[in-house]
């Protein structure tokens, strides 16, 4: 029965990636009806606010009267108030917003393209029926469906470009044709507007690709090469990266000044190169943009000044890298010799070893920096999968290898979605989340002034905003002393406005309606984690099991 209805499914190419991607859709969707997506960690707020900016008809939003309350991570201030990551993801996300009225429908409906991309990308190195089988593991992948998939990173944009890049090389090789040069470019650009540097690098290697299979076999034409290579490849080109250098101007003021450069002039200390050398100090307005910058971002580059060092940091890096993209390591570690023997398979092999050198030169490293280069490793993936079908098929013939890995990976993914869920409302995007909800809850519009204390652990930003910044319900401002905060209070005349104090994990957070003198505090304690409460200066309440409560708020004058 099982064996019928896929041998229905892949019956045309197009309904083979149509189930595909509704398939991975619908895992994506499952995933966050059990669990709702919370931002927690900078990159997700910063590229929330490209969101919000583009659902407001902006690409970037004019500098805000007192902006210097307002700073936070990567993000800019001067000269517009932005995001520092290219628009890729903002613009997915908007589109989640703007069709389905949350943003995080933008990332399923890119893991769903990436998975009909998948397919198709197969479709150049096996069988229909193999790429259809990958495309499946594809959609069932662990860590691509609760962790790429469930956040507002939206890296399966470069996953996409990725795919879309490397999976004309084999048709560009065999043939050129104006579709694999235009899915090429697509690519190129989806890269461009997601990871600029890592695509730039797959681009570059993946063009060397195709012209050692031209010199190898016979070359195009010149008239082949010009009208169906390289004529819609340019033209595509020009008008992605024309788009993306019209964003550059109207955020940075020149159309070759991307807003990550401005951020890292303004803010960064920590080389982005190992072989760089630090600026000079940055001033900063708040030490938690210090500590941030000078403290732990530094420590990485201080980290890979040594050869062990490095090292270390180096192999943590591919380990990382392996374990989070490889669904099933053990196995594939056991068939990784038979692979290397393939000849067909060291194009692969040596892309994948080219874009780790160059993802090593970085100064930080993630898995999910390497998002451009995933395609290539789970190619590899079910390769080894269509070797243990061989091996299975001579030894083991009543056995299914697809069916046993596409089991072992459902359940691997219910297992991740289930440990997702157990710590989400123990992470901080619940518990900024749960304050803000309360604070919509209270009547008019309030401003929560924010400070830390030695205990604050800098990747828990409460200071992020919308868009509009005037027009939004709750602001949340950097306290920075009494004679700063009293104009922001002044600008913010018709607002509540509170004090929220932070002191890290193990410390309660507490907001006061007053600035001066001593007012108790109200204090939930989580199980492992503090939750936010909310106290006012005219009585305490007490929260119970359900939620924290409010008494009536005090104005300030």
């Amino acid at each position: 029965m099982t064996s019928h209805i896929l041998q229905r499914l892949r019956r045309t190419h197009t309904s083979s990636a149509a189930s595909l991607a509704v398939l991975a859709f619908v895992i994506a969707a499952a995933i966050s009806w059990i669990q709702p997506p919370t931002a927690s960690l900078h990159d997700e707020f910063s590229k929330l606010l490209a969101a919000d900016t583009f659902v407001e008809g902006r690409v970037t939003n004019p500098s805000h009267p007192m902006w210097e309350h307002f700073e936070s991570f990567h993000i800019i201030q001067q000269p517009s108030y932005a995001s520092k990551y290219p628009p890729g993801p903002g613009a997915v996300l908007a589109f989640g917003q703007v069709v389905f009225g949350r943003p995080i429908v933008g990332v399923w409906c890119i893991t769903a393209l990436a998975t009909a991309a998948f397919y198709w990308m197969l479709l150049g190195f096996m069988p229909r029926r193999w790429a259809f089988n990958g495309g499946l593991l594809f959609a069932l992948h662990p860590n691509l469906q609760v962790y790429l998939g469930q956040c507002f990173f939206v890296e399966n944009l470069a996953l996409l470009g990725g795919i879309l890049v490397f999976g004309a090389v084999p048709r560009l090789a065999n043939s050129v044709s104006i579709f694999s040069s235009a899915l090429m470019a697509t690519g190129a650009i989806l890269l461009a507007a997601s990871r600029p540097y890592e695509g730039l690098m797959l681009c570059i290697l993946c063009g060397g690709c195709v012209i050692v299979e031209w010199v190898r076999k016979s070359p195009p034409s010149a008239n082949q090469l010009v009208f169906r290579t390289i004529l819609p490849f340019s033209l595509l080109m020009a008008g992605g990266l024309s788009l993306l250098g019209w964003v550059n101007y109207e955020v940075t003021g020149s159309p070759t000044r991307m807003a990550y450069q401005i951020h890292e002039e303004t803010y960064g200390i920590c080389p982005l190169f190992v072989w760089q050398s630090p600026p000079e100090d940055r001033s900063y307005s708040h030490p938690a943009l210090r500590a941030y910058h000078a403290d732990w971002s530094m420590d990485w580059f201080r980290q890979q000044q040594t050869f062990s060092g490095i090292l270390s940091t180096k192999l943590d890096m591919l380990s990382d890298i392996y374990f989070f993209y490889v669904p099933l390591p053990v196995l594939f570690l056991l068939l990784a010799v038979p692979l290397l023997r393939s000849r067909k398979l060291r194009q692969p092999f040596v892309l994948i070893s080219l874009m780790l050198c160059v993802s090593a030169v970085a100064v930080f490293a993630n898995p999910r920096y390497l998002a451009p280069t995933a395609p290539l490793i789970l190619l590899l993936f079910v390769q080894a999968v269509r070797y243990l079908h061989v091996l299975a098929r001579r030894r083991l013939p009543s056995i299914q290898p697809v069916a046993v890995v596409a089991l072992l990976l459902t359940l691997k993914l219910s297992l991740e979605t289930a440990h997702v869920r157990g710590e989400a409302d123990q992470n901080f995007g619940a518990m900024r989340q749960r304050v803000t909800q309360q604070l919509h809850e209270q009547p008019g519009d309030h401003l929560v002034l924010v400070t830390y204390g030695s205990g604050h652990t800098t990747h828990e930003e409460w200071v992020y905003n919308r868009a509009d910044i005037d027009a939004a319900r709750v602001v949340w401002a950097r306290s920075l002393g009494e004679e700063r905060d009293s104009k922001l209070r002044a600008y913010f005349s018709d607002r509540t406005v509170w004090q929220l104090e932070s002191n890290g994990p193990g410390t309660a957070i507490s907001c006061l309606t007053t600035q001066t003198g001593a007012t108790p505090l109200a204090k939930l304690a989580a199980e492992n984690r503090p939750a936010a409460t909310l106290a006012t200066a005219t009585r305490l309440t007490q929260a119970d099991e359900s939620g924290l409560a409010l008494s009536a708020p005090k104005t300030l004058p």
